[in-house]
């Protein structure tokens, strides 16, 4: 019976016990870094009242039976779960993700306490101290070398006086990142077009009048080759005045009816007899014939002149004719009727109308050359109105003109002269019929030559200076001693020297003209390519920067490499010679038809000398070459009295050729030599001195990580350069890794130091020794001090504090598990008692 109240002595001191440990968890449910505690109960020693047997025979074991005398506590251990995190805004809390602690300095030298609670703050001597003043424990960084100690054993957390400025420090590198962008346009200069003597196998249709109109022909048109008829033309081929034809043919119109002294006579086209004619002379002889057998005498003279009848009375042996009309083929008897008349006076003179001989061909289909069409006029006239041979047309090249010659013999008297000679188109427009002939009518004398205008076409590559002419057909004036020289500029900076192109040079004999040479419109072509710099050793890239002639109507069109740099400025023109060149000076300027653009990018950047004064270096990347992928690279400074330069080049420029694909490739001096690596030297006129071997960096070979070539919007992306001005110290706050990081008024960020977390093997064994602090025991083993983020030590969080890891709900069920208990107990002795009083009663 007093085992039992023993027993339950026991069970109710242990459950009092627990009861004390869920209170002070209770009460610290609010403390920042508390960790809970647990109890652990076990079993007293039991009173054996029988010991076990083994079994024998038909036997079996029995068991032993014992009697328990109550319980004890085992032990109180912390639970280390981590606890909540709680936003606080304030950077110096801080709280560990992860098993760590963080390690304080105790009471006594060489004393560390180990904590979760990271309620820290600076105190007036910038010591990091725990809210009970306990100094945070970590490395430093070492104010002269910049380097934290990490290698040497923790010390106090002090940002002092080495850590609240900041030296000035010159910059001692640079690099630029970014794109520069390949979008860019040349500019175009164009010239007025330039005309040159059309050859004869220039089209019709292409070619200009001496006056520089284009020939109005159009294609199928028709053209009238027209003169006045002779006694050669057959009389089916003559035209009135009005372009109407007479239409006599063998089977029409082929009776003309002349009524002398009021008797008819018949007149056949194609008849026998003296009455039948064939050609105009034909008409005429046979009219004289009659006139003369009704006169009785050869009183009559009938002639073909200028495309006219004429009758002439010559003499007045006979006796008067009367012409009283003319009938028969209609046309033709209009055209005669103008003869018709009293011939009674040896002066009687009378003239018919005007007839002429036509034949028309079709532009595009009978002729499309110059040559073609001479061949089509001489041999509509050959034979028709001249004799056959007496009429040679032929397109002379040198001159680019017509020439109509009539070798006709001047003292025979059967050979006509050419006259009224002219070519009628059909549609609208004058310039080619002006053109065809000098005189509208032409007439071309027996042994004579006549001649169009000047036929111009544009001008050509191949075309020798000496002869060109402006749009409107004047000679530019060039002569065999005229010199052309030029001087341009490029990008806003005047070129060096003068460009030249002589019109003429002699030869080595000078009585052979074949040794001559005349220079031409591709000599100048490559005159100017040259002095401009542009490659000119294929057409392709001559007519890349100089235009084609040909390409071009006959103008000189000048492009340059594209981008704003490249761009060219002017070009002036200036004849050397002894002629008159107002023509050439007045035509030959150039218009702008298209403006350059891109191929310019630029940055500034601040670097700072060894005072920290700020100094401004400009960066000016210019496009040199889009085909060969090449820029150049100036440095320039807007401080007043200040000079920058690479020490590489010996200026400020230096030029980048970048790969096919837009990366990086090298940098290399104007000539051409590579720069493996670039420096600069700034001199800032100052007390400062010379900031000198700037690294430059503007990238890796065949990488993107610098300055590199692409398509639409670019411009420099990064700047960076590590000079800085003298600072002082603003703020402080805490990274991930526990490390300090000082921000000063200059802009940088600098790491101060770093916090030191511990471990432990049995962190259970840690013993509490208040201000939420723990002391390390035998039994929790020795401290692991290392940093955060390595081993199981954690992360920091700064801005945030660690709650208590207690449980109400948890620690509630254990008040009422833990009740229940102490209530069982006490039972148990008042049941033991009541038993008691029972066995003491039994003796009444």
């Amino acid at each position: 019976m007093m085992r039992s109240l023993y027993s339950a002595i026991s069970g109710l001191g242990v459950n009092q016990r627990a009861m004390d440990v869920l209170g002070n968890n209770i009460s610290n449910v609010n403390t920042i870094g508390f960790k809970a505690g647990r109890t652990v109960f076990q079993d007293m020693l039991s009173q054996t009242i029988s010991g076990g047997t083994s079994a024998t025979g038909s036997v079996g074991s029995r068991n032993p039976s014992q009697i328990g005398l109550g319980s004890v506590l085992a032990t109180v251990t912390n639970v280390f779960t981590d606890g909540t995190s709680k936003t606080t805004d304030v950077d110096t809390d801080l709280s560990i993700q992860g098993d760590g602690f963080f390690v304080l300095s105790g009471q006594s030298q060489n004393e560390f306490l180990y904590t979760r609670a990271g309620d820290f703050n600076f105190d007036s001597t910038g010591h990091l101290v725990s809210s009970s003043g306990f100094g945070v424990q970590g490395w430093m960084v070492d104010p002269e070398t910049g380097e934290l100690q990490t290698d040497t054993n923790t010390d106090a957390i002090i940002v002092g006086t080495d850590y609240q400025a900041v030296e000035a420090k010159a910059t001692t590198k640079t690099s630029v990142a970014g794109i520069l962008s390949t979008d860019a346009d040349p500019n175009v200069l164009e010239y007025p077009t330039l005309l040159h003597s059309a050859e004869g196998g220039a089209s019709i249709f292409s070619v200009y009048s001496a006056k520089g109109v284009k020939m109005d022909v159009a294609a199928d048109e028709p053209i009238k080759i027209k003169a006045h008829a002779t006694g050669l033309t057959d009389m089916s081929k003559i035209y009135n005045d009005t372009d109407v034809s007479l239409g006599i043919t063998n089977s029409s119109n082929n009776s003309l009816l002349v009524y002398i002294n009021n008797t008819a006579y018949t007149f056949v086209y194609g008849g026998a007899g003296a009455n039948g004619f064939t050609t105009m002379q034909g008409l005429a002889d046979a009219l004289e014939t009659q006139l003369n057998t009704v006169a009785g005498a050869a009183d009559f003279d009938v002639s073909v002149t200028n495309g006219k009848f004429t009758i002439a009375k010559t003499a007045d042996a006979g006796a008067d004719v009367t012409i009283n009309s003319f009938s028969g083929s209609a046309r033709l008897a209009v055209a005669m009727q103008n003869l018709a008349s009293t011939y009674d006076d040896a002066s009687d003179t009378k003239s018919s109308e005007q007839l002429y001989f036509e034949q028309t061909i079709y532009a595009g289909r009978d002729f499309t050359t110059l040559s073609e069409l001479a061949a089509e006029i001489e041999a509509a006239i050959d034979g028709n109105v001249l004799k056959s041979d007496d009429f040679t047309v032929t397109f002379d090249s040198a001159t680019g003109k017509f020439s109509y010659a009539n070798t006709g013999d001047p003292l025979d008297a059967t050979e006509p002269n050419l006259t009224g000679f002219t070519l009628d188109k059909a549609y609208s427009g004058t310039s080619f019929e002006l053109n065809m002939v000098t005189n509208d009518p032409l007439t071309v004398a027996k042994g004579a030559t006549g001649s169009s205008n000047t036929f111009l076409r544009e001008a050509k590559d191949s075309d020798a200076l000496i002869n060109l002419f402006t749009s409107n057909g004047t000679s530019m004036g060039l002569t065999q001693d005229s010199v052309l020289q030029f001087t341009g500029g490029v990008g806003g900076t005047n070129l060096t020297g003068t460009g030249s192109q002589p019109v003429y040079s002699a030869g080595i004999d000078p009585l052979d003209p074949a040794d001559d040479v005349y220079f031409t419109l591709q000599d100048l072509r490559t005159s100017i390519a040259d002095y401009f710099g542009y490659t000119s050793s294929s057409e392709s890239e001559l007519s890349r920067h100089v235009g084609s002639f040909d390409d071009n109507a006959g103008k000189l069109v000048l492009t340059s490499n594209a981008g704003i740099p490249n761009a060219i400025s002017f070009i002036d023109f200036e004849v050397l010679g002894s002629g008159n060149y107002s023509t050439f000076y007045d035509y030959f300027d150039y218009s702008s038809t298209q403006a350059a653009t891109g191929g310019v990018v630029t940055t500034s950047q601040t670097i700072y000398d060894a005072q920290g004064n700020e100094h401004t270096l400009k960066y000016k990347f210019e496009m040199v070459d889009s085909m060969k992928n090449t820029w150049k690279l100036t440095l320039e400074t807007p401080d007043t009295g200040a000079s920058v330069a690479f020490n590489e080049s010996a200026g400020d420029s230096v030029y980048l050729h970048f790969n096919n694909n837009g990366s990086f490739s090298y940098m290399a001096t104007e000539g051409g030599t590579r720069i493996p690596s670039l420096t600069a030297n700034f001199n800032p006129n100052n007390g400062a001195g010379v900031i000198s071997d700037i690294a430059v960096s503007l990238g890796t070979a065949a990488l993107f990580d610098g300055v590199y070539l692409s398509s639409g919007d670019g411009g420099i992306e990064k700047t960076i350069q590590d000079g800085y001005p003298t600072g002082t110290l603003e703020d402080v706050m805490f990274n991930s890794a526990g490390e300090i990081i000082g921000y000063y008024s200059n802009s940088e960020v600098v790491k101060l130091g770093q916090i030191a977390l511990a471990t432990f093997t049995n962190p259970q064994g840690l013993l509490k020794v208040g201000d939420t602090t723990f002391r390390a025991t035998t039994s929790s083993g020795v401290a692991s001090v290392g940093t955060p983020g390595t081993g199981a030590r954690g992360d920091i969080s700064s801005g945030t504090l660690e709650n208590s890891n207690v449980d109400l709900s948890s620690e509630f069920v254990n008040m009422i598990t833990t009740q229940r208990g102490f209530q069982a107990n006490s039972r148990v002795i008042t049941t033991s008692d009541e038993m008691l009083q029972e066995l003491l009663s039994l003796k009444r």
